[in-house]
């Protein structure tokens, strides 16, 4: 596919945007929650507040909360694994779907 623009992109004579809104202090008291960045995968993760002169971090791990590292390995997965592959190739997803369900979600 070939696109081919032979006029210049549309330039408004005024912005539509104020300047010096770009050019207030960015306060950490006023921020919330709701505004600033999660990051994370899921067993650590992050709240970034960021700012222009500093910047805020709260970190948070899942074992702050247990107090405990928790392993939601499921022992009976291993074993159920080939039927449920048997069960796909034979085309019988709904069998493979619920052995799936109780046998291979993780254990809390």
């Amino acid at each position: 596919m070939v696109l081919w623009f032979d006029k210049p992109a549309y330039q408004p004579a005024v912005f539509s945007y104020n300047a010096k809104e770009f050019k207030e202090v960015y306060q950490f008291e006023e921020k919330g929650w709701f505004e600033g960045t999660p990051v994370g995968n899921g067993k650590m993760g992050a709240m970034v507040f960021g700012g222009v002169f500093s910047e805020r971090i709260q970190l948070n791990e899942e074992s702050l909360w247990d107090g405990y590292t928790m392993d939601a390995v499921n022992p009976l997965a291993k074993n159920a694994l080939p039927e449920v592959q048997r069960l796909m190739f034979e085309g019988k997803t709904d069998s493979a779907e619920q052995l799936g369900s109780r046998t291979m979600k993780g254990v809390p």
